[in-house]
């Protein structure tokens, strides 16, 4: 996020950076826990925009479940949003199908990753938690007990399966209006490109899908270009379906 914030401001793109809910910095001001459904900080978000930030359109990029974020939001606005164009680099799309991944033995090593980063930020100072939440969470042994122990029930939802049926953009693909680009790796560890063939198959024209063949998680690395290819990919698309933006001298 930090890098591709960087290279969108240097093309004269004004940029406004937003870490989920209780994430990084934001932990010890935030004593709520980001989430997959959590679009309503994004409708919020938008609601407040300062005007004069969304003089030359509004353009969203989502990052992995921050992308999952923004597909949700954009299904449940349609045309009620001020956003011109939308992009997501590797967002899961069947959150049920990334836990799966995470629990094959190549992603032990990923998911103990994960997980303890998730336990540390949801502990971390700042955080209203009940007694029964932090030892909830301190005792899960897998994202998936994490998301059924305390994600779930502190969501309302009756199992973490609840919660990803409720919440996988897939389920709000149909209501996209605004032109989309979703960007995959088909070597990416954890996100299963699968689900981005069910995608195609039931999302409007106005969302784009684009699988490469690799890049892990995020990664999108060129040889011969210092910028990530996945920044250049999202540039050009909205230079086409937005304009490019003006010169800033």
């Amino acid at each position: 996020m930090l890098s591709s914030a960087r290279w969108f401001l240097a093309q004269g793109h004004d940029v406004v950076r937003l870490n989920l809910r209780g994430a990084g910095p934001s932990r010890a001001v935030c004593g709520g826990q980001y989430h997959a459904g959590s679009s309503s900080d994004l409708w919020a978000f938008l609601r407040h925009m300062p005007p004069d930030l969304a003089e030359q359109g509004i353009a969203l990029v989502g990052f992995s479940l921050g992308g999952a974020v923004v597909l949700k939001y954009l299904g449940e606005a349609g045309t009620a949003t001020p956003v011109a164009a939308a992009a997501t680099i590797c967002a899961p799309l069947d959150l049920a199908a990334v836990v799966l991944e995470l629990q094959r033995p190549r992603n032990l090593a990923y998911q103990a990753y994960m997980l303890a980063h998730m336990k540390s930020e949801a502990t971390a100072p700042g955080a209203r938690l009940t007694d029964a939440e932090r030892q909830a969470i301190l005792a899960a042994r897998s994202v998936l007990e994490f998301e059924d122990r305390f994600i779930a029930p502190r969501l309302g939802f009756a199992s973490a399966s609840e919660h990803h049926e409720a919440n996988s953009p897939l389920r709000y693909l149909r209501g996209v209006e605004v032109p989309t680009l979703c960007i995959a790796a088909a070597d990416d560890p954890y996100v299963s490109t699968e689900p981005y063939n069910v995608a195609r198959a039931i999302a409007p024209r106005e969302v784009r899908f684009v699988i490469a063949e690799a890049g892990g998680h995020i990664g999108f690395h060129d040889a011969d270009d210092a910028t990530r290819w996945h920044d250049r990919a999202v540039a050009a698309f909205f230079d086409r379906v937005i304009g490019a933006p003006v010169d800033p001298s």
